[in-house]
């Protein structure tokens, strides 16, 4: 394999990994807003 092909893989594997890590920040929030709402409806119920 040659340099440019090694580069080129990396950066495609970082720029999908970065796709991957937005989408699971993405969902991360939305299960911590359920969990806070649940534990606040549990709270007052």
């Amino acid at each position: 394999m040659t340099t440019e092909e090694s580069k080129a893989e990396t950066s495609g594997k970082f720029r999908w990994t970065r796709e991957r890590e937005r989408s699971f920040f993405f969902y991360a929030t939305i299960v911590m807003f359920i969990l806070y709402g649940l534990m606040k409806w549990f709270g007052e119920a």
